[in-house]
């Protein structure tokens, strides 16, 4: 488990997104196949570890755990999801589809064909420090076009419109396109709000082991669905 961990960082380095989250989710004794009804202790610990991990920085999270209670951040995190496999497989599907997005490639065009196609005005909003989505396609596709980019420089990562009061450019953007260049915003782990604190809390969209999956995961499914190696099928009828 901890080998998939180190596989995680690879995303502090601007490369695709960790499938260490499905490994531990697929290595867990109760995944079986998609098919476990037994709370997936220790796939959803490591799944829950990198999730919280990657959701905001490493600068974030020293400004916000001591060292002295870092042990125990952990351990709260690591119980924070412990649900069966049929929410480990809309966990995996979303990962799997988040890996698998290639709008070039679905119409057989380059990037840079692709971007000259789009004549609506574009405000693209990224955070340097985000490592659940790698920004760095998001800038590229924006210098193609020429697209107005808003750089939200914050410790708080994934999390950074929840520091960092973005609404005013949104909003002036919105009202007149043109009046917008591109420009970077400044916030600290010290300046998150409230609320971001729960949203951090519930990453993880606890729940009571051995329920029904929460509807944060699992998509409305046709009746007598079911999960087999990470993809929902229809159980067919006798």
């Amino acid at each position: 488990m901890r080998s998939l961990l180190r596989r995680a960082t690879f995303d502090l380095i601007g490369l695709p997104p960790t499938t260490a989250e499905m490994d531990a989710l697929r290595l867990d004794p109760e995944w079986k196949g998609g098919l476990g009804t037994q709370p997936m202790t220790g796939g959803f610990a490591v799944y829950n570890e990198i999730g919280n991990m990657n959701v905001t920085s490493p600068t974030y999270r020293v400004a916000k755990t001591s060292p002295q209670d870092f042990d125990k951040f952990i351990e709260q995190t690591r119980k924070e999801l412990t649900i069966n496999a049929a929410t480990a497989c809309d966990a995996i599907r979303q990962r799997e589809a988040i890996n698998a997005l290639d709008i070039p490639g679905e119409f057989g065009e380059t990037m840079e064909q692709v971007a000259r196609s789009v004549h609506a005005k574009l405000l693209v909003v990224i955070s340097p420090e985000d490592h659940m989505v790698n920004p760095t396609p998001a800038l590229a596709f924006a210098g193609i076009m020429g697209a107005v980019v808003l750089t939200l420089e914050s410790p708080c990562g994934h999390l950074s419109l929840g520091c960092i009061s973005a609404g005013p450019i949104v909003g002036k953007f919105l009202d007149d396109p043109a009046s917008v260049q591109s420009t970077t915003l400044h916030g600290s782990a010290f300046s998150a709000p409230k609320f971001l604190k729960s949203t951090l809390k519930s990453f993880a969209s606890p729940e009571t082991p051995g329920t029904k999956p929460s509807t944060s995961f699992s998509p409305a499914l046709p009746a007598g669905s079911r999960c087999r190696d990470g993809k929902w099928t229809r159980r067919r009828e006798a």
